[in-house]
């Protein structure tokens, strides 16, 4: 399934790693659009999906419409037919208590992810990795949500340790900037980690 990453500039580097990670499975790929370029060929599309990273303009106006599937930690998860919505809402000020707790937050999905690869078996060439347990997954095959959201890691532990050393400086502003990318991690997480499949499945009309 070919996916259009749609990103606000803020975002637009994220945009792009999503739009690679995607394209890292056999089954999909990717293609990041600015918000521009999304506008100028709106009318084309049929029922590409689209995912909207970032409070610009269209995703506003999506999000007065499709319905919520999670909201957590200011992270919003919007999404329906061919549309998805993941936008943050981050607060004027960020305590060190709050940024340490949110890390906690998304390490642990984070490890949750990396257990999922380490626990899995590769019975033959070729063949997806088996995870137990993920409900309407069949036996040996890794919900591709999953895999894609293990791509992107790497792109998140790079900043690990820059967050590690906000968490213990007492400077708000950049207490509330590393708050929002954790933010935006754990909304990529879990969206792809347990919404993925749904997601597809929408467009695909099942």
């Amino acid at each position: 399934m070919q996916f259009i990453i749609v990103a606000t500039d803020e975002l637009a580097s994220l945009g792009r790693q999503l739009a690679h990670a995607l394209s890292l499975h056999e089954e999909h790929s990717g293609t990041f659009w600015s918000l521009e370029y999304y506008e100028d060929n709106e009318a084309s599309l049929a029922k590409q999906p689209v995912i909207f990273l970032g409070n610009g303009k269209v995703a506003q106006t999506y999000s007065e419409v499709l319905p919520q599937r999670f909201f957590d930690y200011g992270a919003t998860c919007l999404f329906e037919g061919s549309k998805a919505v993941l936008v943050v809402e981050t607060p004027s000020s960020v305590s060190v208590t709050e940024l340490a707790r949110l890390n906690r937050v998304v390490e642990g999905r984070a490890e949750e992810l990396r257990h999922i690869a380490e626990t899995t078996v590769v019975e033959e060439p070729g063949q997806a990795l088996a995870t137990a347990g993920k409900p309407g997954t069949p036996a040996g095959v890794t919900p591709p949500g999953v895999r894609v959201a293990l791509a992107l890691q790497p792109v998140f532990n790079a900043s690990r340790g820059v967050i590690q050393l906000i968490v213990r400086t007492v400077n708000s502003r950049n207490r509330r900037r590393a708050y929002k990318r954790l933010q935006y991690r754990y909304a990529l997480d879990r969206f792809l980690a347990d919404e993925f499949n749904d997601f597809v499945a929408g467009v695909d009309g099942h």
